[in-house]
């Protein structure tokens, strides 16, 4: 069922911003930690934030997604949302802002391993096979570079997002500058969602070791 009211847009720039705010203050305990407890720091400080602690939007994360809400004794999880942002402005429950968090650039007994393919394969992907946030037109992914090498972290992700345009529902394959915070660099990709078109925002962080 198609639902006729989408998350307001004019919120996403400020939700970005606060998101580099305050990720820029995480460190990791070590190069194995899981993104989970990144994004368990990261969403207490951002109900720090006044746009969260005012009540203007609303965060939470680790969200279980049910495979058949409609069978009430299915208990088996599709999913997980990493970052879900609603407003209290709107009633619908399926109208929010998702936030996918991946590790990037992560070191493996000493090698590193971008891990660019399963950014792109378990991130981007689960917007556009409407797994998550399935009537939503934008999302986000966060990407935690573990080596703190941004540059090399967001070639990565170009080159694995490349492999597999087709995917992906991407007609042109564009990697461009969102340009939507002036202080924020927020990357951007379109793409073909079922009989409409989504957009996706890349976020980086760099995460330096405590």
């Amino acid at each position: 069922m198609s639902i006729p009211q989408q998350f307001p847009v004019e919120d996403i720039p400020v939700i970005l911003e606060s998101f580099y705010k305050c990720g820029k203050q995480l460190t990791k305990a070590s190069d194995t930690e899981l993104e989970n407890n990144l994004t368990r720091k990261l969403v207490r400080r951002l109900r720090r934030e006044s746009v969260f602690r005012d009540g203007h939007l609303f965060v939470d994360s680790n969200l279980e997604i049910f495979k058949d809400d409609n069978i009430v004794e299915n208990t088996s999880i599709d999913g997980i949302l990493d970052f879900r942002i609603m407003s209290p402005r709107i009633s619908h429950p399926e109208v929010y802002f998702v936030v996918e968090a991946k590790r990037l650039n992560v070191i493996y007994n000493g090698k590193k391993s971008s891990l660019a393919s399963k950014y792109v394969k378990e991130g981007m992907m689960r917007f556009i096979s409407k797994k998550y946030a399935p009537e939503m037109k934008k999302h986000s992914m966060l990407g935690y570079v573990y080596d703190c090498n941004i540059p090399e972290a967001i070639n990565s992700v170009v080159n694995a997002i490349y492999k597999f345009p087709k995917e992906l529902a991407m007609d042109k394959i564009e990697f461009a500058s969102a340009d939507i915070t002036p202080e924020t660099d927020v990357y951007s990709t379109r793409h073909r969602k079922a009989e409409d078109s989504c957009e996706i925002y890349h976020l980086f962080l760099p995460i330096e070791t405590r």
